[in-house]
């Protein structure tokens, strides 16, 4: 399994992250951000082998993107206001923290 921690003050850092492959789909990737405030201003697109894992007091703000994978942890997924974000599999309600939309 793959992992990445981020952690960045500008939003603009983050962009285009894709968690997880169609094409490696026998591979897991791993997103932690933690209990930090992460904000991606471009997509965010995660596949059902990615997972995203959101810590208490952590939040993830995203414009646009989908994911299939797992989002967990006691943290906070945000949709941004006229944000799209398509959230697809049972593996997406493995969050025990808010979705906010």
């Amino acid at each position: 399994m793959s992992a990445i921690r981020i952690a960045k003050d500008d939003p603009q850092d983050c962009y285009g992250l894709t968690i997880g492959s169609i094409d490696k789909y026998q591979n897991q990737a791993e997103l932690n951000v933690g209990s930090t405030q992460q904000t991606f201003v471009h997509s965010l697109t995660g596949f059902q082998n990615g997972t995203l894992n959101i810590d208490a007091g952590g939040n993830v703000t995203v414009n646009q993107g989908s994911f299939a994978g797992t989002i967990e942890g006691a943290g906070q997924l945000t949709i941004a206001q006229n944000g799209s974000y398509v959230l697809s599999g049972a593996q997406s309600m493995a969050l025990t923290g808010d979705i906010v939309v």
